[in-house]
């Protein structure tokens, strides 16, 4: 499993001059810009095991410019209260700078997705986050962006939505892409009516869908 970003802004967060930070580092239930939803519940497990986490300065693992002391979960999603280092650490007087200024408008959580499950829904793959580990908690400029940032952390920008994609570049209807990425090449094979386009799908792009094939059936399994 790889670690994974996931941005919010700054409209849920406070800093006040002596640094103490509150406010939301990730909410419940909405669908964001890499189709992901993040259930109730999902830090539940790691926040027993675990209280306080390292803030990070645009995830920077060198670069801690706080912690998180208080992390717990409510209706709404993870709710978070920590300390900018501003006495201590230069670059946390800095994020504060900017902060003020308008420069930094955003909070992204560092994590693992231990569980998951996936909906299709209106063409679309949706991955319904049941269980996250969390790393940490960082500051960062371009919150905004998520889509960018997301889909560079998994899996080297690999997504059922890519794949889908990628199938439908190749010449497949959107029926024949979804029976492909949930049972296999060889289903669309058995169906007469898919054979004659079959016949124009040359031998390289049967041996690349097999592989995007065996990517997914992987990940559902996970």
């Amino acid at each position: 499993m790889k670690l994974e970003r996931k941005e919010l802004n700054f409209d849920n967060v406070l800093i006040d001059e002596k640094g103490i930070i509150s406010g939301y580092g990730a909410v419940f239930d909405n669908k964001d810009f890499a189709d992901d939803v993040i259930e109730k519940g999902a830090f539940s497990k790691c926040l027993t095991e675990k209280q306080t986490y390292p803030m990070l300065w645009q995830h920077n693992s060198d670069q801690p410019i706080g912690i998180w002391e208080e992390c717990s979960e409510d209706e709404h999603g993870l709710l978070l209260k920590g300390r900018l280092l501003v006495d201590d650490v230069q670059q946390a007087r800095e994020a504060y700078a900017l902060y003020k200024n308008g420069i930094i408008n955003g909070l992204s959580i560092g994590f693992m997705c231990n569980s998951c499950t996936w909906e299709e829904r209106d063409r679309d793959f949706i991955r319904h986050l049941t269980e996250i580990k969390l790393f940490e908690v960082s500051l960062v400029t371009f919150p905004c962006n998520e889509k960018a940032i997301v889909t560079d952390v998994k899996n080297a920008g690999l997504t059922i939505r890519s794949a889908e994609k990628a199938l439908l570049d190749c010449g497949f209807s959107h029926k024949q892409a979804k029976t492909i990425l949930s049972k296999g090449f060889k289903a669309i094979q058995a169906n007469n009516e898919d054979r004659d386009d079959l016949s124009t799908v040359c031998d390289e792009q049967k041996a690349q869908i097999e592989l995007i094939n065996s990517f997914f059936n992987k990940l559902k399994g996970n």
